[in-house]
């Protein structure tokens, strides 16, 4: 099973680099964890961890910026905490920050189900790195978040989106929707070296998906200064059998668990 879902994942991508794809969304959030520790080989085992930072359920917003291929529109990825006024998660707590078009990015994976209602998306990227722009939580509320994403992975599966229409000049299906159901995680290892001594090292970010945002839930409200626009999602079209299609989605993400474990124990 798991050579083929390494041959699917191996075509899906191939299909992706020869396409446009997006993802523009600001529609989700994340909680979860960072652990520090003193060198690259254990944080790449997860051995002797020097602490474990956690957001205890607690939510931060995300804005997610990705787009390939698109015409008239310049190829970059931004992945970060939503900083926009007014959300009470603006703030050190939590932060992290993959800067536009830093680092050596892998191109992206993403396709449709047959309803063109659900999307499959997944980037990894390596060596990122931008002055002042690189960030993550170092476990306190401190400035010394600098540094360098050594490797990170977004992956999520999104459904309930309104079904994507052709766009026939361009080979690919457009859904400009907010989906109701999102399977996602965003992950990797991370350099600190900031100015602040006390938080440099390496350190393995874990962060799962969902849509708990702020954002999103006081996007119709006058008082809130901050502007909300809905999702958008771009991809060729993939149509395997409605009944597959849970399972394929479901074995790309176990494949890239898989594949994130493989990597990190073989450094």
């Amino acid at each position: 099973m798991r050579t083929s879902i390494i041959l699917l994942l191996a075509l899906l991508e191939t299909a992706a680099a020869q396409a446009q794809i997006a993802v523009v969304s600001d529609r989700f959030a994340y909680t979860g964890s960072v652990t520090r520790y003193a060198s690259l080989a254990d944080a790449q085992t997860s051995a002797n961890s020097l602490a474990t930072f956690s957001l205890a359920g607690a939510n931060r917003d995300i804005e997610i910026i990705i787009t390939r291929g698109i015409p008239t529109v310049p190829d970059f990825t931004y992945i970060g905490t939503k900083w926009a006024n007014g959300n009470p998660g603006n703030g050190n707590h939590g932060y992290v920050q993959v800067p536009i078009g830093a680092g050596t990015q892998v191109a992206p994976m993403a396709y449709w189900d047959i309803s063109r209602s659900a999307y499959v998306f997944d980037i990894h990227g390596s060596n990122t790195f931008a002055p002042a722009s690189t960030l993550l939580w170092n476990g306190t509320d401190s400035n010394g978040q600098d540094g360098t994403f050594l490797e990170y992975d977004l992956s999520l599966v999104v459904a309930g989106l309104v079904p994507a229409v052709q766009i026939p000049s361009w080979n690919t299906y457009i859904s400009n929707s907010d989906p109701s159901a999102v399977v996602g995680r965003f992950s990797g290892l991370f350099l600190n070296s900031s100015s602040e001594a006390a938080a440099n090292g390496y350190y393995s970010f874990d962060l799962s998906l969902n849509l708990d945002s702020w954002l999103y839930a006081n996007r119709n409200d006058p008082a809130s200064p901050a502007a909300y626009s809905e999702s958008l999602f771009i991809a060729p079209a993939v149509v395997p059998e409605p009944s597959s299609f849970g399972m394929i989605a479901a074995g790309v993400l176990l494949a890239l668990g898989v594949f994130r474990r493989f990597r990190s124990k073989r450094g």
